[in-house]
C-alpha cells in the first residue's frame, strides 16, 4: 500500500486528464495490488484508500464524482475506465481457481477443514480457517449464488479474468448510465421529460466519440456531472477566491457554466466557428 500511495501520489501531478490517468492508473498503480489481491481478501482500510487515490485522480469539486462512475467511464467513451481493486481481485480469484484446478483447490480446502477440526486450540487453527484455498472455494460459492457462475465463461481462455471482472461488476456492481445521466442532468433543468434528455445525451456522447478526442468527451463528462471548478460551483469552500466571467462580457456577469451556455462572447465565438 505504499508503494501504491506513492504511485498514487506521482500520478496525480501529471494532470494528463480522465482518459490517460484511467489509463496509467490501471498499468502502473492498481497492478501493484494484484499480485497479493489474488489470494488475500480486500481489507476495507484498503478500499477507503482506493477511494481517496480515485479523488486525486479525478480532482474536482466535492463528490463531483464517484467511483462506480470512474470505473464505468467506457460507458461514456472515455476509455476502460479505472480498474477498482474489489472486482478485479474476485475476477483473479476465480482465474487462479481456474488455472490451479477447481477439483484439486476444492479436495485441498476440505482437507484444511479436517485438519482444523484437530487444531483449532493450536496456533494454526486460524491459518486453516483463513487458508487461500478456502478462500478461494468461498469466492466461487459466493459469486455463484450472487448469480456469476465461472462455468459460463470458462471457454474463453484468452480472456477469462477480463470476461469475469465485466461479469462480476454487472451483477454485484450494476451500472444503469441513462439512470445516471437522468440524476445528473435534473440541475439544468431542461423542459423536455427527463428520459427523452438522458437519451438525446447518450446519443450525444456516442457521436462525440467517433468525432472529437478522449479529451472532450471527459470535458463534455465533467460539464454535465457539474464537476468544473467555477466561483459558483466552489462558492462553500474556504479561501476560494470568486471571480467575474472569463471573457469580461459585462462586470456582473458570474462565472458559472449557466452563464457561459449564454454568455455574448462566447456566443459571438461560436457563431464565427460556424460561418
Amino acid at each position: 500500500m505504499r508503494k501504491y500511495k506513492q504511485r498514487v501520489t506521482t500520478w496525480s501531478k501529471v494532470k494528463c486528464g480522465l482518459f490517460w490517468t484511467s489509463i496509467y492508473y490501471n498499468l502502473f498503480v492498481s497492478s501493484t495490488l494484484d499480485f497479493l489481491s489474488q489470494l488475500e481478501d480486500i481489507p476495507e482500510w484498503v478500499q477507503n484508500a482506493e477511494t481517496e487515490a480515485l479523488r486525486k485522480l479525478a480532482p474536482g469539486p466535492g463528490n463531483w464524482i464517484t467511483m462506480i462512475d470512474l470505473e464505468n467511464l467506457s460507458k461514456f467513451g472515455i476509455g476502460n475506465g479505472f480498474r477498482t481493486l474489489k472486482s478485479t481481485a474476485l475476477a483473479a480469484k476465480l482465474r487462479l481457481l481456474r488455472d490451479l484446478g477447481k477439483k484439486k483447490i476444492q479436495q485441498r480446502a476440505e482437507d484444511i477443514r479436517i485438519a482444523q477440526m484437530d487444531s483449532l486450540r493450536r496456533p494454526l487453527g486460524m491459518w486453516h480457517y483463513r487458508s487461500f484455498a478456502k478462500r478461494l472455494c468461498d469466492t466461487k460459492r459466493n459469486l455463484h449464488d450472487a448469480g456469476v457462475q465461472m462455468d459460463n465463461f470458462v471457454a474463453k481462455q484468452a480472456n477469462f479474468q477480463k470476461t469475469a471482472r465485466s461479469a462480476i461488476s454487472s451483477v454485484l456492481f450494476p451500472y444503469d448510465p441513462e439512470q445516471r445521466i437522468r440524476a445528473k442532468a435534473a440541475r439544468w433543468k431542461f423542459r423536455d421529460s427527463p428520459r427523452h434528455v438522458a437519451q438525446r445525451l447518450l446519443t450525444n456522447f456516442k457521436v462525440l466519440q467517433t468525432k472529437v478526442p478522449p479529451a472532450v468527451r471527459a470535458t463534455y463528462l465533467r460539464a454535465l456531472w457539474n464537476g468544473v471548478p467555477t466561483s459558483r460551483r466552489m462558492a462553500t469552500c474556504k479561501n476560494f477566491q470568486a471571480v467575474s466571467c472569463l471573457f469580461k462580457c459585462t462586470n456582473d456577469a458570474e462565472d458559472s457554466l449557466e452563464h457561459y451556455c449564454r454568455c455574448p462572447v462566447l456566443r459571438a465565438a461560436f457563431a464565427k466557428l460556424t460561418t
